[in-house]
């Protein structure tokens, strides 16, 4: 019997995105994942200089390799996504920021690595946006999305926006600590924008009574992100009903 052709999915986003498919491989599929970045990282300039520093932090290793990508302007990612049958993101990292040294449009993401090695990258002339949408911070972010949108011209699959915001309370009615208005508000203007300058084939939406997080037991520990088990079913639902993409 011949085995049928595998479908390609391509993730940039966050674990709210990629823990919907626990699998990276399986007969059916293959999942590429792009994490912890900003798409304000796709015009940048490739910057190398802080390699070693990076690879010596001690952070998981996939920590490591997504600060490397997103410094490294993500090599390939046109690659990436022509191979891809299917591409599906989520604005959840945008809230983090980045560190950019303008005469040189060299940026590197705010990851968990970024917060250990923040001063050696001041003292090269590196500058700090984390005030969200401030106005250097949305020209980069906008540069970033009119790249990603000029790339999707030649993309012949769909593109799903999966629209997550933060969890307001736990599985146990407990509230987060986090300030989640303010980053659901940041959250709401990112998506807006994207949807003004690209227009998804299908956008994901979730109410109130789907994001729950889930107070203790989650993998990456407790987090405004981090849900219970029964929202993980619904992108891979939908992409099932629209793409036929095989769960």
């Amino acid at each position: 019997m011949t085995q049928p052709e595998k479908q390609n999915l391509l993730i940039w986003g966050t674990c709210s995105t990629r823990d919907a498919f626990p699998r990276n491989e399986g007969p059916e599929r293959h999942i590429d994942y792009v994490a912890q970045s900003t798409l304000a990282a796709l015009p940048a300039c490739p910057v190398s200089e802080f390699d070693a520093l990076i690879e010596a932090q001690p952070n998981p290793p996939f920590d490591r390799k997504c600060t490397l990508e997103g410094a490294h302007a993500h090599p390939g990612f046109r690659e990436r996504l022509a191979r891809a049958d299917i591409f599906v993101l989520d604005l959840i990292y945008e809230n983090r920021g980045f560190m950019v040294k303008k005469s040189t449009y060299n940026l590197v993401p705010y990851s968990y690595v970024m917060e250990n090695i923040e001063q050696p990258l001041k003292k090269a002339g590196y500058r700090s946006y984390r005030e969200f949408l401030g106005p250097t911070r949305k020209l980069y972010f906008t540069s970033g999305l009119k790249m990603l949108a000029d790339m999707l011209k030649g993309f012949d699959g769909p593109v799903v926006l999966n629209e997550v915001y933060a969890a307001k309370r736990f599985d146990d009615g407990s509230k987060p600590r986090h300030r989640t208005r303010l980053m659901n508000g940041n959250l709401k203007k990112l998506y807006a924008m994207f949807k003004q300058e690209i227009t998804p084939d299908l956008v994901v939406t979730y109410d109130e009574s789907q994001l729950i997080a889930r107070k203790h037991g989650h993998q990456w520990g407790r987090g405004s992100y981090h849900f219970i088990d029964s929202f993980y079913d619904i992108l891979p639902q939908q992409l099932e009903t629209h793409f036929g993409f095989r769960v």
